[in-house]
């Protein structure tokens, strides 16, 4: 498949660090609707194993390269990060939609075949993602963050944690946090549980009169 279109420029981050300056490209679909922001941050990773699980969740291809030679030394300590780890970052961008990033390897060649130094960028709609038994055996750097391990928490804190990974483990889940509905939703929750407390903190000092 060739690529078509100059289709946006920007960053790429992981974790709002080590940024690097890229365009991408369009290869396959209509996705200038999903690139309105200036960066793209990878929060989490999965296995290459997972994406190649996903093709009918998949709507649009992107392929991005370095804008510039002075970006060259830094995007491929991306490519190398992902290629070692055979993994794939996750990008989470509008309700339901992640932007899977996936370095140069045998899968990508059916996307595109070059020489050039570039990483492919895979549309999903996290809510037609496949789900099977599989999910819970994910691998365990689709639970973490991209960086190096978290220095170890307090005891106090570790159920916390479970929880926090629970999430991240599923891409329908972390798209979904990230649905300004849902975080609407979340903080109404919030207030409701606060005058809830309010009011059986007045009825425990009435009884006490």
């Amino acid at each position: 498949m060739c690529i078509r279109d100059s289709l946006w420029s920007g960053f790429i981050t992981k974790n709002k660090q080590n940024r690097v300056g890229v365009d991408a490209y369009l290869v396959s679909g209509d996705l200038a609707e999903y690139f309105t922001d200036y960066n793209l941050n990878i929060s989490h990773r999965t296995s290459l194993e997972e994406v190649k699980r996903i093709g009918p969740a998949i709507f649009g291809v992107v392929v991005f390269v370095i804008q510039n030679e002075t970006q060259a030394s830094i995007f491929a300590s991306y490519i190398d990060y992902f290629g070692k780890k055979q993994c794939v970052g996750i990008v989470p961008i509008k309700s339901n939609i992640l932007i899977y990033l996936v370095p140069p390897c045998d899968f990508t060649k059916k996307y595109i075949n070059t020489k050039e130094s570039f990483m492919l960028g895979l549309l999903a709609d996290a809510s037609k993602l496949p789900r099977s038994g599989h999910e819970e055996k994910k691998e365990e750097t689709a639970r973490t963050p991209l960086e190096s391990p978290m220095p170890a928490e307090k005891s106090s804190s570790e159920s916390q944690e479970q929880l926090v990974a629970s999430l991240v483990a599923n891409p329908k889940l972390l798209a979904m946090l990230h649905d300004p509905n849902f975080q609407a939703a979340i903080n109404q929750a919030k207030q409701k549980c606060l005058i809830l407390y309010f009011e059986c903190a007045l009825m425990r000092e009435f009884m006490c009169v």
